[in-house]
């Protein structure tokens, strides 16, 4: 029997966190498929992984928007659910997706966000975005994308971008379709604001999400966005 569902991670250089990330699917169903794609880790990543049993491949090249193409091309899923490794998700929201997508009720899908802190100003964070999401039509990383194989190949996968991958597919979605957003709130990590400054990351996130969503080259951006691990 085919998975009603493949969630898809992307991950590099995660082996401080995967461990944790991938405990919240040790009782899930065999009909939701895990596939993590590794990006060329350096570190304990992929053995990690392994070692919890859960399957994952190594992207034939390196790139967030390279490594979910690939990852969807293994699915055996007619669904996808693109998945950050810094992100918690229930099995009910799986489930609602699913639900969504086996209905056809949506084109695409993502859920609000909702930043593991107590800070009152990473709460507000998390409301502005998930305001800003509906707004604009975009779905940021971090929300959880997903919809069917069909749907996905039909505007042509992830653009092959270094960065803002996340941008460009919600803008080829909007050409033919949209994105609908649910209230339900999947839970982020706070790791980068913690490491970099609120204020900054905040600011420089609202700035390169501008520029691109305008157009600027994301070859001219990605120095700006250090991976922090």
């Amino acid at each position: 029997m085919k998975p009603k569902i493949s969630i898809i991670v992307p991950v590099l250089n995660e082996e401080k966190f995967i461990a944790e990330f991938l405990k919240q699917f040790d009782n899930f169903p065999t009909a939701i498929e895990i596939i993590l794609i590794d990006g060329g880790s350096s570190d304990l990543t992929v053995q990690i992984v392994k070692k919890a049993k859960f399957q994952i491949q190594t992207s034939p090249q390196k790139g967030r928007a390279s490594q979910m193409n690939f990852g969807a091309s293994l699915a055996n899923s007619a669904n996808l659910l693109f998945l950050h490794s810094d992100v918690k998700i229930s099995l009910s929201q799986i489930k609602k997706a699913i639900d969504l997508l086996e209905k056809g009720k949506v084109f695409a899908g993502a859920f609000g966000i909702s930043i593991e802190s107590e800070s009152k100003a990473l709460q507000t964070i998390s409301k502005t975005a998930n305001k800003r999401s509906k707004f604009s039509g975009i779905a940021y990383g971090d929300q959880g994308l997903f919809l069917t194989q069909k749907n996905f190949y039909k505007i042509g996968g992830f653009p092959d971008v270094p960065i803002g991958e996340d941008i460009k597919i919600s803008q080829e979605i909007k050409r033919i379709g949209k994105i609908t957003f649910l209230e339900d709130c999947v839970k982020i990590s706070p790791r980068r604001w913690q490491k970099e400054g609120i204020l900054f990351v905040t600011l420089r996130n609202w700035v390169l999400a501008t520029l691109l969503i305008c157009g600027v080259n994301p070859q001219k951006i990605i120095k700006f966005y250090p991976n922090i691990r």
